[in-house]
């Protein structure tokens, strides 16, 4: 919040619509709209999370396949995810996924092994980053709130 401008039109009424970690980067969407942020971030509807993730060593076909099933942490077993490999050296992953538990990518790789060294939030459901710089606003369009909205059962 420290970082939206002081003159931001409406202001005092707006919230973030969930969190990064601190050592993470990425999109993060503001509302005045209690009810759509409750739906984003409800745990029921599932509404994708999409990152872009760097691990500090290759990863394996199995370990591909056991993080994309679904693997058990302290508070218990992750719901299935899609994992694309993004370059060569398969240290690069793009990782999608439908919960919003605390560091739950950064668990996740850790329970097998592996240390997340960049972690970047890139898009949420049908919102994307884009080219958008870090500490950049940019308003959402009225194209892009519609499609939000239908992404967690709202009428526009």
């Amino acid at each position: 919040m420290d970082l939206l401008p002081s003159d931001l039109p409406g202001l005092k009424k707006i919230f973030p619509v969930g969190r990064l970690d601190k050592d993470a980067e990425g999109l993060l969407i503001f509302t005045d709209d209690g009810l759509l942020a409750h739906r984003i971030m409800h745990p029921k509807l599932k509404l994708t999370k999409t990152y872009h993730v760097q691990i500090d060593k290759e990863i394996t076909e199995k370990d591909l396949e056991k993080l994309e099933e679904g693997i058990e942490l302290s508070d218990g077993r992750t719901l299935p995810c899609k994992i694309s490999i993004l370059d060569s050296t398969r240290k690069f992953l793009q990782v999608e996924v439908k919960e919003g538990r605390y560091r739950l990518i950064k668990r996740m790789f850790g329970k097998l092994g592996y240390k997340v060294l960049e972690l970047k939030r890139i898009a949420i459901g049908p919102i994307r980053l884009g080219d958008l710089k870090p500490s950049q606003i940019v308003p959402l369009s009225s194209e892009e709130i519609r499609l939000l909205k239908e992404a967690v059962g709202l009428k526009d």
